[in-house]
């Protein structure tokens, strides 16, 4: 086999499976969905995937959800639908394909997205922290904002990873506060 023809397999295939990939996802949502099964909402910087899933929760990624509205050449319907329901036609098109997507019952063009029973965050994008309120009052669940550690101020951050580094070294336990 050239080395053309192993390259050219070698995208066909990650193609292909990433494709399977996102359609067993979205048929686990679709089936927690209509199961009527909680799941959890989160963004993905900062998901605690790992840990939802300890407690067999599906997780739900509405960027993803809103990005592959797009890729299936659909979001204008949701965008507009969201902007007649009064959202601002400069917000996120990722926040308003989401919230018309929760109009429509979690209604996708891969399946069926299931309501969610929690919202989990992080406070590195004020967008998330505006978007996950958006859930907590259409669905009345709880949002757990996870802080993450330092915080901007003039000409850097109030952390670096150069004193973590060398803390980490010292003492096998990082120090945020030098």
């Amino acid at each position: 086999m050239s080395a053309t023809t192993e390259s050219e397999e070698l995208v066909g295939r990650g193609n292909r499976d990433g494709a399977q990939l996102f359609r067993d996802w979205f048929t686990s949502l679709s089936e927690t969905a209509a199961k009527g099964d909680q799941s959890a909402y989160v963004f993905v910087m900062g998901s605690l995937n790992e840990i939802l899933k300890a407690f067999d929760l599906p997780v739900v990624f509405p960027e993803i959800n809103s990005l592959q509205l797009a890729a299936r050449r659909v979001a204008h319907e949701y965008l507009a639908e969201a902007e007649d329901y009064g959202y601002s036609p400069d917000i996120c098109g990722y926040v308003k394909a989401d919230v018309a997507l929760q109009l429509r019952k979690g209604e996708h063009p891969m399946g069926r997205i299931p309501k969610p029973s929690l919202g989990v965050l992080t406070n590195a994008c004020n967008t998330y922290i505006k978007w996950a309120e958006i859930w907590e009052r259409i669905h009345k669940v709880p949002i757990f904002t996870i802080d993450i550690p330092g915080t901007r101020e003039a000409d850097g951050q109030t952390w670096s990873a150069i004193s973590i580094s060398r803390t980490t070294a010292a003492t096998s336990k990082p120090n945020f506060a030098s």
